[in-house]
């Protein structure tokens, strides 16, 4: 394909967003290889309905992908900071690379941004949307998406969410219909949070809408209503980059072999601005929720199960992880498994960025709606196309549920 797909980042300057949009420039320049992407990898075919597994075809050929020069990028931030200078200042990109991309960069300039010291309290909002109320600032983040989509020619335009944390707040009775939802946005509700405003603005705008974070908004009874209404994919939520990867495709190997899982602690220090953030207890709270409930649903049973996450400002956004696994085989005799992951935040949450902007597009050009389950894959707490239902976490059941559609869609062969 060639037309322009635009996409709009929710925290356009943070980490995640500025090393997406990096790797995607450099991909397409040529200047950096693919690695650390799933659709640029290959699928077994199909012929005469039977799985060829000796016969493999590149993913984004299959599907006919976009290529990421056909991407043009923007957003929203409370920060007035352009790419090229928040690159420089994150430490995450190598300079070199940085200056090698600086024409495209220091034109990259986010608009402003929505902001509350009760969702987000370690950092401070400075670059905002003036608006009285909550439904004045949806209609100009509206006005935001038709105008970026007009100025650079865009088929279509995707709304990914990569902001801070939020602090957990459970949903209330104006979460629960799409008209109460709209009411309390003009009545400025307080318990409307500002990545929810991003959501709806979204999918009311027909923008097919990724949340990257935990923080609560898509899977409000209200918005599902409303991507119903406007027939608008989504996708959510937490991507899935560090620990939790490891931890759902560990888990599964213990259950196989039917090692009997005792206890798992995991524990974390990061120092990025991510980090900063969840120093605070309530945006601690909605991080560990998500990142808690994978391992019950795969080993079928709930052992003990600890995880901590410590702001370490020396460490950058070169998070560390450490894992220790008791459990017990034959005999009951017991062992351990110790795990220290070393890895870089920002540059494994890229490549899931990118790969989900490819999907979600792919499925809103072919007219899908509503919450893309099988790209559960991605994300440490999956949305379900039924409400309440609880996800599959296991990575490699994630991926067969992935490749499943994959084939369908390139194939035309259904699998159940």
């Amino acid at each position: 394909m060639s037309s322009r797909i635009g996409i709009l980042f929710v925290g356009f300057g943070g980490a995640v967003s500025t090393t997406s949009v990096i790797a995607s420039l450099a991909i397409a320049k040529g200047i950096s290889p693919p690695y650390g992407l799933y659709t640029e990898t290959n699928i077994s075919t199909v012929k005469d309905g039977v799985l060829d597994r000796h016969n493999q075809k590149p993913i984004k050929e299959v599907l006919s992908l976009l290529q990421f020069n056909d991407l043009v990028f923007g957003g929203w931030d409370i920060e007035d900071q352009s790419l090229y200078d928040a690159s420089l200042e994150q430490g995450i990109v190598p300079p070199e690379l940085i200056h090698q991309l600086a024409p495209e960069l220091k034109l990259f300039h986010p608009l402003p941004g929505v902001f509350s010291s009760t969702y987000v309290k370690n950092l401070q909002g400075k670059h905002l949307i003036p608006a009285a109320t909550l439904w004045e600032v949806v209609q100009v983040l509206q006005q935001n998406i038709r105008e970026f989509q007009q100025f650079h020619q865009c088929e279509r335009v995707l709304v990914v969410n990569t902001s801070s944390t939020e602090a957990y707040n459970p949903f209330t009775s104006v979460h629960q219909t799409l008209a109460s939802f709209e009411e309390g946005l003009r009545q400025n509700d307080s318990s409307i949070s500002p990545v929810q405003v991003y959501a709806y603005a979204a999918l009311a705008s027909q923008a097919p809408y990724i949340n990257f974070t935990p923080s609560l908004a898509e899977e409000a009874p209200a918005l599902r209503e409303l991507a119903a209404k406007t027939k608008t994919p989504f996708a959510g939520k937490d991507g899935k980059t560090g620990q939790t990867l490891l931890k759902t495709a560990l888990a599964p190997l213990f259950r196989l072999k039917n090692l009997r899982v005792e206890g798992w602690f995991s524990t974390n220090i990061l120092g990025n601005k991510d980090g900063l953030v969840l120093d605070d207890p309530g945006s601690l709270k909605s991080k560990i929720m998500t990142k808690s409930s994978v391992l019950d649903q795969i080993l079928g049973y709930s052992p003990y199960h600890k995880v901590n996450i410590n702001y370490y400002p020396p460490r950058g956004d070169n998070k560390e992880a450490w894992d220790n696994v008791d459990f017990l085989g034959i005999l009951g005799m017991p062992m351990q498994l110790k795990i220290n992951f070393l890895c870089r935040d920002s540059i494994l949450a890229a490549g899931a960025v990118l790969d989900l902007i490819r999907l979600l597009e792919y499925s809103a050009r072919h007219g899908e709606s509503g919450v893309q389950e099988q790209l559960s894959f991605f994300f440490k707490s999956p949305l379900t196309i039924i409400p309440d239902r609880q996800p599959i976490h296991d990575f490699f059941k994630q991926e067969g549920m992935l490749k499943d559609w994959l084939r369908e869609k390139a194939f035309g062969v259904k699998y159940n």
